[in-house]
């Protein structure tokens, strides 16, 4: 009878390992999910302006910076999310939160266009928009990556825990998230670049 119940219950732990697996490796999903709420964050901040938010952004900053300040902005401008992602990959509930911090990266993304317009109308606005937009692009796509890395994650651990068992190839799981986490750190870094360079060619022409 021991041993009876020793395979029912290795046998439940196969069945929870299978079934976290699945649910952890559906990138696709997980990437389009992100999507959808980085676009709603983009599309409120950019229409609504709860309590405020974002009027102290103004225009078109003066040409002061160096090409390092501009750099370390915007490399701490993205930090927090990343680091964030990367955190709640660790927790079972992290799952829940994710959706959420891409939406804010895309409000305040929203708000920082919406701002733009403000100040300085669309004529004027809009060259230096076009300036942003491609680092925004590429440190989003790259977010977006990020936050569906730790949704697989995270969704794994809760499935292991809900189930009382343990993926056995969770380590496996995170390691691959890991590397990965890193590669996209480079890409955001890149972005930082680019967007150093883009705000340095507007300068130049305008």
């Amino acid at each position: 009878m021991k041993i009876i119940g020793l395979r029912k219950r290795t046998g439940t732990q196969k069945t929870g390992l299978r079934k976290g697996a699945e649910t952890a490796k559906k990138p696709d999903t997980a990437a389009g999910f992100m999507t959808l709420f980085f676009v709603l964050g983009v599309i409120t901040g950019s229409i609504l302006n709860p309590v405020g938010y974002g009027d102290g952004i103004g225009g078109i900053p003066a040409d002061t910076q160096t090409a390092a300040q501009i750099l370390r902005v915007s490399v701490m401008t993205l930090l927090p999310f990343a680091a964030g992602l990367l955190l709640l990959s660790l927790f079972a509930l992290g799952w829940a939160v994710t959706p959420l911090v891409m939406a804010f990266r895309g409000f305040e993304l929203g708000v920082l266009f919406r701002s733009l317009y403000a100040a300085e109308g669309l004529p004027a606005g809009l060259p230096y928009a076009l300036a942003l937009l491609p680092g925004a692009a590429i440190s989003g796509a790259a977010l977006i990556l990020m936050g569906a890395g730790a949704l697989k994650v995270s969704l794994g651990l809760f499935a292991a825990l809900s189930r009382r068992s343990i993926i056995l190839d969770m380590s496996a799981l995170l390691r691959g998230f890991i590397l990965k986490f890193a590669g996209l750190c480079v890409v955001l870094v890149g972005s930082a670049l680019i967007d150093v360079l883009s705000r340095k060619i507007y300068f130049a022409v305008f």
